[in-house]
C-alpha cells in the first residue's frame, strides 16, 4: 500500500514541477519584454 501512495505522489508533485515549470518560463519571458520596453523607454528618453 505505501509504494502505491508514494508512487501517487510522486506523480503529483511531476505535475506540481511541471506547472510551476511553465510559469517560471512564462515569467521570464515577461520579465524580458518588460525590461527590453524599459530599456527602449529610456534610451528615447
Amino acid at each position: 500500500m505505501l509504494g502505491v501512495r508514494i508512487k501517487r505522489l510522486l506523480i503529483q508533485l511531476n505535475k506540481i514541477a511541471s506547472y510551476l515549470n511553465i510559469l517560471l518560463q512564462a515569467m521570464r519571458g515577461v520579465v524580458c519584454r518588460a525590461f527590453a520596453l524599459t530599456e527602449g523607454f529610456t534610451r528615447v528618453a
